[in-house]
């Protein structure tokens, strides 16, 4: 969340630390609801999916808008298992995701991270046969996907 709140340019968001703080401050890292709480006061608001496809993440990127996606990284890739782990959808081309991720560079095939660099995680493309596999786990549309990000002043335009 910090990642996308810095990227939309949101006031007093310079790093991680920033959006810890303010997240403490109404709940825990798990509850959906604490993060939506967090960035309305800084003037956003997003939806949450279980149900999200990669056209619904194609749709936001072509407004402009990054997607925070759940990956499950662990174990091979014909089995992934383990907790989610959020990353940040940038931009796709004809057969990848472009993807923003602070642990580093994952490994899509065997699990895990190819490299844990500082700049490893930045602007990496994934395939989208790799990726897919790890984002939208029974296929088609179940992806779990933080979305349509606005600021407050839209909502009220609409």
């Amino acid at each position: 969340m910090s990642m996308v709140l810095k990227y939309l340019d949101a006031e007093g968001i310079n790093g991680v630390n920033d959006y810890i703080n303010l997240l403490n401050k109404r709940g825990s890292n798990g509850s959906r609801d604490a993060h939506l709480q967090s960035i309305k006061t800084l003037g956003y608001t997003a939806t949450f999916g279980q149900s999200v496809d990669p056209e619904d993440i194609k749709d936001d990127i072509k407004r402009g808008l990054p997607v925070i996606a759940s990956i499950i990284s662990k174990k091979h890739i014909s089995n992934p298992a383990g907790g989610a782990h959020y990353v940040v959808i940038t931009g796709y081309g004809d057969n990848y995701w472009l993807v923003q991720d602070p642990f580093g560079e994952l490994d899509l095939i065997n699990g895990g991270w190819k490299d844990r660099g500082a700049d490893a995680g930045k602007n990496i493309k994934y395939s989208f046969e790799h990726f897919n596999r790890r984002l939208f786990l029974a296929g088609g549309a179940t992806g779990w996907c933080w979305m349509n990000f606005r600021e407050y002043i839209d909502l009220i335009k609409d």
